[in-house]
């Protein structure tokens, strides 16, 4: 849904800006268009990079306690959730493996939260790890030692 919102909101922008750039329209116009095209360039292409950049910047850590995710982007972020028997677990395999650690957030609260533009999820959860295999073994050591 947000690509298809992004590719609309970008093209209008571009649209906007090319038509009252090239013409003799007044100085305000020209203004007002630049904020839409900047919106539209970061929704439609620089969430992608941003969401590469702030995963660059995350390190997760397994405990047999806790599960701790800690980002580092400008300030230091530290999230820490005790993962034990009942701790809900979901894993989702594509492109690297993501685990989510606790209830996700699903429907319109998804929706409804900025990260979804960002790239940033308000989930729990160890997002595209490289080495899911690995990370999967050391959860299932985790749950075997319960």
């Amino acid at each position: 849904m947000l690509i298809p919102f992004s590719i609309l909101w970008g093209g209008f922008a571009l649209f906007w800006n090319a038509s009252v750039w090239t013409t003799d329209a007044p100085l305000f116009f020209k203004l007002f268009g630049l904020p839409f095209l900047f919106v539209g360039l970061y929704i439609t292409a620089g969430r992608f990079y941003h969401d590469a950049w702030r995963r660059s910047k995350t390190v997760y850590a397994l405990t047999d306690q806790r599960a701790i995710i800690v980002t580092r982007t400008g300030s230091q972020k530290i999230r820490s959730m005790p993962v034990n028997a009942n701790t809900a677990i979901e894993i989702e395999q594509g492109e690297g493996t993501s685990v989510y650690f606790g209830p996700r957030t699903t429907g319109m609260n998804q929706m409804n939260s900025i990260g979804v533009w960002s790239g940033a999820s308000s989930d729990f959860a160890f997002e595209r790890v490289a080495d899911g295999s690995a990370l999967l073994s050391s959860i299932d050591s985790l749950n075997q030692a319960r």
